[in-house]
């Protein structure tokens, strides 16, 4: 298999848990949704760090490099 495969399959799905999945908000003790900035934080990290796989993965992928 093709690091560049493997690498965008990981990269897409972890961007997509970040974009869609993930939750930046907390209860507070009166029941209340607010969002947490450390979280908020997070997922803007996270997303950057998937996008980036994302982008050396289809560099990989372009220039055929392989696992032997």
């Amino acid at each position: 298999m093709e690091i560049g495969v493997a690498g965008l399959c990981v990269s897409l799905a972890g961007l997509a848990y970040f974009a869609f999945i993930f939750d930046p908000s907390v209860t507070t003790d009166a029941g209340d949704k607010v969002v947490n900035l450390g979280l908020m934080n997070d997922r803007i990290i996270g997303c950057v760090v998937f996008v980036g796989t994302a982008v050396v993965s289809a560099i990989l992928l372009c220039r055929g490099i392989t696992d032997k």
